[in-house]
């Protein structure tokens, strides 16, 4: 799980208010998306003729903390601005590092994604392309075709947002399994959007800005032409078609938490007639393939290995699951690191209130 947030914006049309207040919205979209990663942060930032990224393998609340992100990104946050693309991490491919962190630059094309791609090593193949992250094959791909044909040689999860020839334009896609929602802010002529409805709304509210935001149809790509931007926008839409995803999907029987995997691998039951027992199935956190008697179905979105499983283990604050040199405990609790500022908070209040 990544998160995507930024904005785009006509060039040179807003007021001085309008700008303070865009400053305001955009350090509340980072620092709001941290729930969605926090290995590292990145910001790519253009005007209609320069583009610039930043990069630090930190969590975004605490870049937005820092205070390069007044001196230099906020700063750079004015009326020549026309498109920043801002992510956080979670890493799921590749190492913790500047380089790894998104946004990617490749070619014409800079860009950001959320969600993993599981035909990355084909495509890698297909552009001779040399990569350490599965999110640079879809740059890689947009970069050599048209926007539509790129997408439809995916095949995964995936939310994206990119720029190409112009620093102008901002284009927005999903595939139903990734959430991507944007606001309109008409008087000031300025598009903003993040992952998710939650973070997008707590952002404009904490800035105290009321806009209407939807979530953007899948299997669109959204060109929003920020010269086109007046007292309301109509994107250009660009229909696509993803691959189909070719991992077979099944399911299995809950079983007790603390059960080792190997206790119920025969608690399979399938659900395609055409799936069998000698079919390999990719293991979504190592990406190595297993027939699917070694393969277990987390959820309708993950799948891993006995192997993989045995070392993985769920939060008991949000559910999502986490590998065991990851968890913290907490009294009786093991909770993940994206959870344990929260804990941490709230069994702090809890102390406070017993003392006082």
């Amino acid at each position: 799980m990544c998160g995507i947030f930024g904005y785009a914006k006509k060039h040179n049309a807003q007021n001085d208010n309008q700008i303070d207040k865009l400053r305001e919205v955009l350090t509340y979209l980072a620092d709001e998306s941290v729930v969605r990663g926090q290995d590292s942060t990145g910001i790519s930032m253009m005007t209609p003729n320069s583009r610039q990224t930043y990069k630090a393998t930190a969590p975004s609340s605490e870049v937005v903390q820092h205070d390069a992100w007044e001196s230099i990104i906020l700063e750079r946050v004015n009326r020549d601005s026309t498109i920043v693309i801002g992510h956080v991490r979670l890493a799921t491919h590749g190492a913790v590092t500047e380089r790894n962190a998104h946004p990617f630059e490749i070619g014409e094309v800079v860009g950001a994604h959320n969600g993993v791609i599981y035909n990355y090593n084909k495509l890698a193949d297909k552009y001779n392309k040399t990569i350490e992250v599965d999110s640079e094959v879809i740059f890689a791909s947009l970069n050599n075709n048209p926007m539509d044909k790129a997408l439809e040689q995916l095949e995964g999860d995936f939310a994206v947002s990119w720029v190409k020839e112009s620093n102008k334009i901002i284009n927005l896609a999903r595939e139903s399994s990734r959430p991507l929602h944007v606001a309109y802010w008409k008087k000031a002529r300025i598009l903003l959007w993040a992952s998710t409805e939650e973070i997008l709304k707590s952002s404009l509210k904490r800035a105290g800005l009321n806009l209407k935001h939807n979530e953007l149809e899948s299997e669109r790509i959204y060109s929003f032409d920020t010269d086109m931007f007046e007292r309301g926008y109509k994107p250009t839409k660009t229909m696509f078609k993803p691959k189909e995803k070719s991992t077979p999907r099944y399911t299995r029987y809950t079983p007790v938490h603390s059960h080792s995997a190997y206790d119920w691998i025969d608690d399979y039951t399938y659900t395609d007639d055409k799936v069998s027992k000698d079919d390999k199935v990719r293991c979504e956190t190592c990406f190595e393939s297993f027939t699917i008697e070694h393969m277990i179905d987390i959820d309708d979105t993950l799948s891993m290995c006995v192997d993989c499983y045995d070392s993985v283990q769920e939060c008991d604050w949000c559910g999502d699951w986490m590998f065991n040199e990851e968890s913290t405990s907490f009294n009786k609790w093991e909770v993940c690191k994206l959870c344990k500022p929260d804990v941490d908070n709230q069994l702090r209040l809890s102390e406070s209130c017993a003392t006082s």
